[in-house]
């Protein structure tokens, strides 16, 4: 089954793959300000998965920008979620 937070995903992949920065930054406030989800967004495991996927897909601007908004997840988000950087920079570099 589905979740709200993996087709949140699936919609960010395609705009990764096509390395569509200015596209990507639209959908995520599009979808950060929508207010009419029914139950709250798990951002956190949204944002975890396409960081990956763009490490994966080698977007480093991409990448970049997503380390800008991690910057504005709450502290103790932001601890639980700093283990995927080192693994993301070496998705980067191989």
């Amino acid at each position: 089954m589905s979740t709200l937070e993996d087709h949140i995903v699936n919609t960010i992949k395609p705009i990764i793959n096509k390395g569509d920065i200015r596209a990507l930054k639209e959908l995520w406030i599009e979808y950060r300000d929508h207010t009419e989800f029914p139950r709250k967004i798990a951002w956190d495991y949204v944002f975890q998965k396409v960081y990956i996927h763009a490490a994966l897909k080698k977007q480093k601007v991409i990448c970049e920008w997503l380390d800008e908004v991690f910057l504005e997840f709450d502290p103790i988000i932001q601890i639980s979620m700093r283990y995927i950087f080192p693994y993301a920079q070496t998705l980067l570099r191989d």
